[in-house]
């Protein structure tokens, strides 16, 4: 078998190896997808758990507050029975009045946080809901496209095995002309040529040239692309 006929074989191998590593980073790219999912619905949960906390630790500071103004508005009124003078009156009415529209504040700001904090823990119910159908999805996923990795790691180490028995065959200059031929030409260092067509660059190829593929015992090269010429 000639070196150029080897180096076609070759590439077969190359061309094999190309593809399933191809297919297996679409394989880890679809694991690390669902893998994703699963965490970004855990980042919600732990982002909405921190939004609950901290509003619960604020209603509580609210509800000290109102608890507070409370104790203000009947310590006034305690003072009630003691005022005298007109003054004393205006002074009363505005203080209580004051104490009064700042516990309506705070009591309506405590209603909205207990708002919030109800549509809050439903979104949460709702994202554990989320969460434990998505994980038991993605665990039967993975471990389906786990399965397909593993066979295809295994296809790859044998391919590889066979392609460094078949390489030890070729003379080392051949190996070398191709491996940089292949990494310039993305992987196609050896073009079959048909009907006196290039498959690598698809233009003509002179009979001289084709001539010299024939008889000479030697890797000729398309004039047009470069690569390896194979006649079948």
């Amino acid at each position: 078998m000639e070196n150029n006929e080897l180096l076609y074989n070759l590439q077969k191998y190359d061309i094999a190896l190309k593809s399933a590593g191809h297919e297996l980073d679409l394989l880890v790219k679809q694991k690390d997808e669902y893998e994703s999912g699963v965490k970004n619905i855990e980042n919600e949960i732990a982002l909405c758990e921190q939004k609950i906390k901290a509003r619960s630790a604020e209603s509580v500071k609210l509800e000290k507050d109102a608890e507070f103004i409370e104790t203000q508005i009947k310590k006034i009124n305690e003072r009630f029975l003691l005022i005298k003078t007109e003054k004393e009156l205006s002074k009363y009415n505005a203080e209580l009045a004051k104490l009064n529209s700042d516990k309506s504040q705070v009591e309506e700001k405590n209603l909205l946080m207990m708002e919030k904090q109800e549509k809050a823990s439903a979104k949460l119910k709702k994202l554990k809901d989320e969460h434990g159908r998505k994980k038991i999805e993605c665990s039967e996923k993975i471990s389906d496209i786990q399965e397909k990795m593993n066979a295809l790691n295994e296809e790859i180490s044998k391919l590889k095995k066979h392609r460094g028995e078949f390489a030890s065959g070729i003379p080392a200059s051949a190996i070398e002309a191709y491996s940089k031929l292949a990494a310039a030409k993305n992987g196609i260092a050896v073009a079959l040529v048909s009907k006196k067509i290039c498959s690598g660059c698809h233009l003509s190829i002179s009979d001289n040239t084709l001539n010299q593929v024939k008889f000479r015992n030697a890797l000729v090269c398309c004039p047009n692309c470069q690569r390896i010429i194979y006649l079948e």
